[in-house]
């Protein structure tokens, strides 16, 4: 999961609103991207890993942040979390932008249905081809606060995101440091 949604400080993206074109905005790394280890965090005996990125897009800033955590000796259970947070005048919101869990979705007591993930061999967005491809997308929209849908392109990120605003944001350039 973690070449699809996480990054290294430095890097930058920038989209275009195709809603309106010629309307431009970039996400950006804020510097606060990290790995932290959570000794048995969860009282199961085995260390979770939770991943943190900082970013700064459409004047919000915001977080996204990834809990992977393992269940089992073998870790059959394995399931990873996705969400993202930003915060604005009515404090902070939450959009669930990846769930994945190959085994079991009922694990983190968390109602996965809501997410309705599609994997894609390619893409294309502004004029590029992305391969190995990832389309999210909350149902129903209106239990969202941010993003009702992304797109995600490994090695890259989000190429396409749809705003609770109806506008939707296509990557046209970006540089991973």
């Amino acid at each position: 999961m973690l070449p699809y949604c996480w990054f290294p400080n430095g890097g930058y993206w920038v989209y275009e609103d195709v809603t309106t074109p010629g309307v431009m905005d970039s996400a950006y790394t804020t510097g606060n991207s990290r790995v932290e280890i959570i000794p048995d965090g969860f009282g199961l005996g085995y260390e979770a890993e939770h991943y943190v990125w900082g970013y700064f897009f459409r004047g919000h800033s915001g977080g996204q942040g990834i809990t992977a955590n393992a269940y089992g000796d073998d870790f059959e259970f394995s399931s990873s979390l996705m969400k993202e947070s930003f915060t604005d005048s009515a404090g902070e919101q939450r959009s669930t932008l990846l769930f994945w869990d190959n085994d079991r979705p009922d694990s983190l007591g968390y109602p996965w249905n809501l997410c309705t993930v599609v994997r894609l061999d390619s893409i294309v967005i502004a004029g590029t081809t992305y391969h190995d491809v990832i389309q999210v997308t909350n149902n129903p929209p209106e239990g969202t606060y941010n993003t009702i849908e992304t797109v995600w392109a490994r090695g890259v990120g989000i190429v396409r995101r749809t705003m609770t605003d109806a506008s939707i944001w296509e990557l046209v350039r970006y540089h991973i440091h």
